[in-house]
């Protein structure tokens, strides 16, 4: 069950300090953990897109090498003639 601030006193009056106390704790022990999954998994999703977006920009650095070669090869041929 998931406790709104302004049921706190009602909880707390129904149930006593003690076990009142004891099912907050574990509804905020619950919701942490939850949040910690979700949390850890999009660490792992933004990891994959930086892994991704790396590999991306190494395709294009080694893409521009190799038109620059070409340029290079095309100069030579165009100075020859």
């Amino acid at each position: 069950m998931k406790y709104k601030a302004r049921d706190l006193q009602q909880l707390y009056r129904e149930h006593g300090p003690e076990k009142a106390s004891l099912m907050v704790h574990v509804e905020l022990i619950e919701y942490l953990t939850a949040m910690n999954e979700q949390m850890n998994e999009l660490t792992h999703t933004c990891n994959k897109i930086i892994d991704m977006m790396g590999a991306t920009a190494g395709g294009y650095a080694d893409l521009r090498r190799q038109v620059e070669r070409v340029r290079n090869k095309q100069g030579d041929l165009g100075e020859g003639l």
